[in-house]
């Protein structure tokens, strides 16, 4: 197509020249009639690829050693992607390590995440004080222990009483004053924690006393509730000392 029109460019000036002989333009002299056959020569080497030593224009020299030029020239064309591909392919990667079903697989649920039931042991295993058994015996709900600890005005006092036993067959002293044994109590799903009383033997939370042989001791813990507690139809105590429980329900 270009060729078309270099060839095109070339016979409009060798029409004029001739038409300009024809036509008689006395002006046109020999040097003017050269200069338009050369200019005619320099159309046809400037763009004629057949010719390796065509002439090139400054502006077309700009225009080859450009680096912009070179960098349309070089640059590999931009990927382009169909509607929607490019947010999917980002999504998926995304939500490759962060989908529902990972998140569950690692779950927060019991023995999945690693969790273990928690296992309860007897009250002996518990305290682990050899030649001392030690057992639960009864609850009861009284204004008044001893003479001085009294429930407060719309509380009553919940006093639980074990029975410690020396099967030693030798005098025991025991101390668990020193040891950071917790006593929850839960009644109809309200916490309560023991209250620290002064005694003989310092209660069962504080026990600090010495057994004889054969002999058995009143060790006590002592909560305070609200009277409307005293009809509670759950009441469970919970014993904790380290990574040992004991349950003990209240009956």
């Amino acid at each position: 197509m270009r060729r078309n029109r270099i060839y095109a460019a070339v016979l409009l000036l060798a029409s004029a020249a001739v038409l300009s002989g024809c036509m008689g333009v006395k002006d046109l002299s020999e040097e003017n009639e050269d200069m338009i056959a050369e200019y005619a020569a320099g159309v046809l080497l400037q763009y004629s690829d057949q010719y390796d030593r065509r002439l090139i224009t400054e502006t077309q020299e700009e225009t080859k050693t450009s680096p912009t030029a070179d960098a349309a020239a070089t640059a590999p064309p931009a990927k382009t992607e169909s509607g929607g591909s490019g947010g999917s392919s980002s999504s998926d990667a995304s939500s490759g390590s962060d989908s529902p079903s990972d998140s569950d697989s690692s779950g927060s649920g019991g023995e999945a995440s690693g969790e273990t039931p928690e296992s309860t042991v007897s009250l002996n295993k518990l305290y682990h004080v050899k030649g001392l058994d030690f057992s639960y015996d009864s609850y009861e709900f009284r204004k008044q222990y001893g003479s001085t600890i009294q429930a407060e005005k719309g509380q009553v006092l919940l006093v639980v009483h074990f029975d410690v036993r020396n099967i030693s067959g030798r005098k025991k002293k025991v101390n668990l004053a020193k040891r950071q044994i917790s006593y929850g109590l839960t009644a109809d799903g309200s916490e309560y924690q023991p209250q620290f009383v002064i005694l003989d033997n310092m209660g069962l939370n504080h026990l600090s006393t010495t057994i004889p042989a054969g002999k058995n001791e009143d060790a006590v813990l002592i909560y305070r509730l609200a009277k409307a507690r005293r009809s509670a139809s759950d009441i469970t105590l919970r014993i904790q000392d380290g990574g040992k429980t004991a349950i003990v329900k209240l009956k």
